[in-house]
């Protein structure tokens, strides 16, 4: 079956830049939650950084090419519509949302639509094409279409805390090493290249004329297509530090509401998400799981 999904309003791209080490990056993840739960208008996207002393499952070679690229410096750190240059490109997590409220006034300069989604589920492919209609003629620059396929949650990887003794705070009592922790919408890949598809969209965009780019994906065993969203964003092409990066529109699909047939039953039955507290255990151990 094939599923077109049509949209019309500028949107915020948030991008998380974390690591499964770092003790503070969790608690940016539940005040994340907190802003896009209130405002769906926001999307946001984790890239996980490489660690060199111990193998990283969440992390991509694209995204750990933007991490060089960006000299990112620590984390967790934030991007909205990757705006600035060098240091000022990055926010923590309590400047992102007065800089995400700006941004959703700005004009909706390009519409992006993710048309024609087709999953296999033997051959584990995804499908899909891209479309960008510009209503607004953009300020001038070289543009690319980014696409990435998220997986939120992902499951089975451990998560450095700061928040186990923190009175009051939703991680207190979950341990200084989380292991049943939900990783919110981890990048498992940027289609074409760390900085996307170039070549796609002229220096001056046609004002109601289709781009279309098609897609292909092919999940590995360790990712569920279940919980895997596409998102597509349009941002100026310059990869340097001190460039302008400026995203012009945010959207995404998440699979799970189409009717696509994305698991098999063994596949629903192969996770358990579990949920253990306090650690360490003294009086009482609390399971909690679905």
């Amino acid at each position: 079956m094939v599923f077109s999904c049509s949209f019309a309003q500028k949107k915020v791209f948030i991008e998380k830049f974390t690591n499964f080490l770092c003790g503070a990056c969790p608690g940016a993840t539940v005040e994340l939650h907190n802003f896009v739960t209130e405002n769906p208008d926001l999307i946001w996207i984790s890239h996980y950084k490489p660690v060199t002393f111990e193998a990283n499952p969440l992390m991509n070679p694209q995204s750990e090419q933007l991490w060089d690229d960006l000299n990112v410096f620590a984390n967790p750190l934030m991007a909205v519509d990757r705006l600035g240059s060098g240091s000022s490109f990055f926010l923590n997590t309590s400047g992102v949302l007065g800089v995400a409220e700006t941004q959703l006034a700005k004009p909706e300069y390009v519409n992006i639509n993710i048309e024609n989604i087709e999953f296999d589920l033997d051959q584990r492919s995804l499908n899909f094409i891209v479309e960008l209609v510009f209503n607004e003629i953009p300020p001038e620059g070289t543009l690319h279409l980014s696409t990435f396929i998220v997986q939120d949650s992902v499951w089975g990887h451990k998560q450095h805390s700061y928040f186990n003794n923190s009175p009051g705070h939703p991680l207190e009592g979950q341990g200084d090493i989380i292991w049943a922790y939900p990783h919110r919408n981890v990048v498992r890949a940027i289609m074409d290249d760390a900085w996307g598809t170039a070549n796609l969209i002229p220096d001056t965009p046609e004002l109601g004329i289709t781009y279309t780019k098609e897609y292909s994906y092919v999940f590995p065993e360790d990712h569920k297509p279940i919980d895997s969203h596409i998102v597509c964003a349009v941002h100026k092409a310059v990869n340097l530090p001190n460039g302008d990066k400026t995203t012009l529109n945010v959207e995404r699909q998440k699979l799970n509401e189409l009717n696509l047939v994305l698991s098999s039953n063994e596949d629903l039955y192969s996770e358990v998400k579990l949920k253990i507290s306090p650690n360490p255990v003294f009086e009482a151990l609390n399971l909690e799981f679905s």
